[in-house]
C-alpha cells in the first residue's frame, strides 16, 4: 500500500512539471526528471532547479521489488556551483541536504523460527540526508556522478531531462 501512495505522489508531481508552465515561468524554475545507476541499484528522481541555482529533489533508490534491500527516499535542497561561466555545457557541483527515510525489511527472526510464525520486522527510520552532484550540462538535461548518505554512503552516475531548459543569462 506504501508503494501505491509514493507512485500516486510521483505521478501527480510529474503531471504538476508538465502542465505547470506559467507557474514554472514565474518562479525561474527549470522542472526536471532523472534515472541513476547507484551501487545499490536503479534509482530515480524529479525536482526543480530555481532560478539555475536552487536544486530541489525528490528521489528514491533502489526502485526495486526486493523485499530485503535497503530503500531511501530523500527531498533535498542545494546550492548549484557553476564550475564555468559557459552559455551552454556548464560544469557545476552541488552540495545539498535535507530528509530521507531509510527503509527495509528485517527477515532474521522469521528464517531462523522453524515453525514460521515469527515476524518479519518492517524497518522505517528518518534520518538526515546528504548528497554532492557534479554535473556537466547537456543539450536539454545533465549528465552527473553522485555521492549520498542517509544511514548509508551509496554512490553512482546518472542523468537529467529537464522540461524546460533556460540558459544562463550572461553578466
Amino acid at each position: 500500500m506504501k508503494n501505491v501512495k509514493e507512485s500516486i505522489i510521483a505521478l501527480l508531481l510529474i503531471l504538476i512539471c508538465l502542465f505547470a508552465d506559467a507557474i514554472f515561468d514565474k518562479l525561474q524554475a527549470q522542472p526536471s526528471i532523472g534515472m541513476k545507476m547507484l551501487n545499490t541499484g536503479i534509482g530515480a528522481d524529479i525536482g526543480f532547479l530555481f532560478d539555475n541555482k536552487i536544486d530541489v529533489q525528490l528521489a528514491t533508490s533502489p526502485v526495486t521489488g526486493n523485499n530485503e534491500a535497503q530503500k531511501v527516499t530523500t527531498i533535498t535542497a542545494g546550492y548549484r556551483v557553476l564550475l564555468t561561466r559557459n552559455e551552454l555545457n556548464n560544469y557545476s557541483i552541488t552540495p545539498s541536504v535535507g530528509y530521507g527515510l531509510y527503509r527495509t525489511k528485517d527477515f532474521t527472526d522469521y528464517n531462523n523460527d522453524p515453525t514460521g510464525k515469527a515476524a518479519i520486522k518492517q524497518i522505517n527510520l528518518n534520518y538526515p540526508a546528504m548528497n554532492i552532484n557534479v554535473a556537466k550540462d547537456i543539450h536539454k538535461g545533465q549528465i552527473y556522478l553522485q555521492a549520498n548518505y542517509c544511514k548509508f554512503f551509496y554512490y553512482g552516475a546518472g542523468f537529467k531531462v529537464y522540461f524546460y531548459r533556460k540558459l544562463l543569462i550572461q553578466n
